[in-house]
């Protein structure tokens, strides 16, 4: 039991900037190459506008770069919505709202896009500040074990934030929607692909991953991977 608080304690003082539990919801969809421009300008429109600025999440519309595939499904972009508790999703699901910028998001995206996968999950180890960063790899794991895992999580990161490397990482919980097997999403996180490689080599070579590899690999299976740029922020102030 003793042990349990700890790793309990850890993980609330991890994270950081986030006065109640938090959600993100993440829609995974699949944009027509003819239509992504008319996409993102009717997405930017609405969320430029007087009456989203009044929405309780910080937004943001990712670009996937690389492994379009994410598990068994053909992604290009995905949105996603970060609310600082359960208070931001209570009318969650009633779709663009019946202003003229949500009716044009509304038919864009009924022309050009395909709704791949709707992810509800929860930060366990994250600071907001993070989405600042432009590129991040993102891994779906099985972990069979959580509280191992989040351990060794806790010391890499640890060992992070002591380094001289600009990444950072995260550790998400799925909720619902996840592909069939995936209990986490372990995140790295960079100003750009340049550096994101740079603290990659960093890490991978260091006794601390080594050790964190050693310690999770027989309680968690990584089942995919892929990476993503963001390309627009709404509400982060």
């Amino acid at each position: 039991m003793k042990k349990l608080l700890i790793i309990l304690s850890i993980l609330l003082t991890s994270i950081s900037n986030l006065n109640a539990q938090a959600y993100w919801a993440c829609l995974n969809m699949q944009v027509d190459p003819e239509g992504q421009e008319q996409v993102v300008e009717a997405i930017e429109n609405l969320m430029g506008s007087d009456l989203f600025s009044q929405a309780p999440w910080s937004v943001t519309l990712n670009e996937v770069q690389f492994n379009s595939k994410i598990g068994n499904l053909e992604v290009t972009h995905q949105l996603c919505f970060l609310g600082e508790s359960s208070d931001a999703f209570a009318f969650w699901g009633q779709g663009p709202p019946p202003s003229v910028e949500g009716i044009m998001l509304f038919n864009a995206l009924n022309k050009y896009v395909d709704f791949e996968q709707s992810i509800l999950g929860s930060p366990l180890i994250f600071d907001p500040n993070n989405l600042n960063s432009n590129f991040a790899g993102v891994w779906g794991i099985n972990v069979k074990d959580p509280l191992t895992y989040a351990k060794e999580f806790v010391k890499l990161k640890n060992f992070i934030d002591s380094s001289d490397s600009s990444g950072t990482f995260e550790l998400h919980e799925a909720i619902l929607g996840a592909q069939p097997g995936v209990t986490h999403y372990f995140v790295a996180r960079s100003e750009n692909l340049k550096s994101w490689l740079d603290s990659r080599n960093q890490i991978v070579n260091s006794k601390a991953f080594q050790s964190f590899f050693a310690n999770t690999r027989e309680v968690s299976e990584t089942l995919f991977n892929f990476g993503v740029r963001i390309v627009k922020r709404y509400n982060m102030d």
